[in-house]
């Protein structure tokens, strides 16, 4: 169960001092009241308003490798030679509409791959799939390893429009002048109660999208309702939209 906040104890505070005001009307309590709704009024105002502003402004001064779109974009880029010599992939998360949203997204190398988990402000954490299958060295017998130019991403978006941002999970193969990326895209419904948050159930998987022959430089275009990754070749391009919590390809490639 959720503790209550600051803003419920102040309120409990403005009603008790009003209710004292009703029953000794000689003490003057309207200018405390007063002042005290003010503050209580202000916190939401703070986390719907002046957080998002903040956090906005800082996500401008970034520049993103293989990244573009809304500047609205929170990611992470990392090569796996910066991973393997000790750089962690780390993404701290925007906060969200409900208190029960991961706190960051951390990538490490495990025995043969990389893993993908997400932490949470109780101290819980699970491990999210990322369904790659590029990537990997060519071998006749498992375990395959990923290769060692490869590039890996974590970016928090929204893409559905609905307010809450997802999570986007990406590797791009850079071994060859012709590149390949896949995603896998992820979104979170908090359970009801803390010691659910867990479960794997909890995250719904929209996809996993990939993009073959890139030529040159990748970048990845987040739109809203939509991600599209240029071929750099005669204007062709992979796009897919979002529709009923499903991407549709719609690209030209």
């Amino acid at each position: 169960m959720r503790k209550p906040t600051i803003s419920f104890w102040l309120l409990i505070l403005v009603i008790l001092l009003a209710v004292t005001w009703i029953f000794f009307p000689e003490e003057n309590l309207e200018p405390i009241i007063v002042l005290m709704l003010a503050i209580v009024s202000i916190f939401p105002l703070i986390r719907s308003d002046l957080i998002p502003w903040f956090e906005h402004i800082k996500l401008q001064h970034k520049n993103f490798k293989s990244l573009s779109g809304s500047t609205k974009i929170n990611a992470c880029e990392l090569t796996i030679s910066e991973i393997l010599n000790g750089d962690i992939l780390k993404l701290n998360l925007i906060k969200q509409k409900f208190h029960q949203y991961p706190t960051k997204v951390c990538a490490y190398f495990e025995q043969t791959d990389l893993r993908f988990r997400v932490y949470f402000d109780k101290g819980q954490s699970i491990e999210l799939p990322k369904f790659f299958n590029v990537g990997y060295e060519e071998v006749d017998e498992p375990p395959s390893y990923p290769k060692n130019t490869n590039e890996y991403i974590v970016a928090q978006f929204d893409i559905d429009g609905d307010g809450i941002d997802e999570l986007i999970l990406g590797v791009i193969d850079c071994d060859e002048q012709i590149h390949n990326v896949q995603l896998s895209v992820y979104k979170f419904h908090p359970p009801l109660f803390a010691e659910d948050l867990n479960r794997i159930q909890n995250w719904q998987s929209l996809g996993t999208l990939t993009a073959h022959g890139i030529i040159g430089a990748v970048k990845i275009e987040l739109e809203k309702g939509a991600i599209c990754i240029p071929r750099n070749h005669r204007d062709f391009y992979y796009k897919w939209t979002l529709a009923d919590s499903k991407f549709i390809d719609i690209g030209d490639y």
